[in-house]
This record gives C-alpha cells, structure tokens and sequence, in this order.
C-alpha cells in the first residue's frame, strides 16, 4: 500500500477540513473554559473527531478528567500521528472576537 501523498492531496483534505476547524475554533472560543474544567470544549473536539472517523478509545485520560484519545486507522502499517490539545481558555484574557482590546458582550472574563 502507498502511504505516500502528493502536496495537492494534502491541500485537498485541509481544505475539506476547514469548515469543522472553523467550527471548533468558533464553539471552543465561545465556551472559554478554563484548565481542567473544559467539559464542553472536549465533547466538542470529540463529536467532530468521531464525525470525521476517529474512535474515541479513552475519556478521561490519565486520570485527567477532560483528556481522552481518539484514534483514526487507514490500513496496515500507516503513519502515527498525534497531536496534543490545548484549548483551556485564561482566567482574565475574556476578549470579543474582534482585532482589538473588547470586552465580551456575554460578560465571560477568560479567552484565548
């Protein structure tokens, strides 16, 4: 089996990836939930990761209760990637998302 791809094939698939990442990006900045209390942002990475074909083989992950892996396999002997999540808003960072310094207008005072 060729794993190999080509730069068009990988410029295809993110670009057919941009709607859930604009997705998730735009419900985890809303949510802005601090560490270990991101509840709703990991449901969220975890409904478009098992939309996309991932399982999801473990939930709170270590002990952690917001960790969780997810696994996708494409045949025998593929590539293993992984990649590590951080999306746990800051306490004080609550900003509008807009290009300047704005409070929320949902009054939240943690954000990304």
């Amino acid at each position: 089996m060729n794993n190999t791809f080509s730069i068009d094939q990988v410029s295809q698939a993110v670009s057919g990836a941009q709607p859930a990442i604009e997705r998730i990006c735009a419900e985890v900045w809303e949510l802005a939930e601090t560490s270990l209390c991101e509840v709703e942002s990991a449901k969220v990475h975890m409904r478009e990761l098992a939309a996309a074909g991932f399982a999801i083989i473990s939930t709170g992950t270590s002990g952690v209760p917001t960790a969780f892996v997810a696994e996708w396999k494409w045949g025998e002997g593929g590539a293993t990637i992984g990649f590590l999540l951080e999306y746990d808003a800051l306490p004080g960072l609550g900003n509008a998302a807009v290009p300047r310094q704005q409070p929320r207008a949902d009054g939240k005072t943690s954000g990304h």
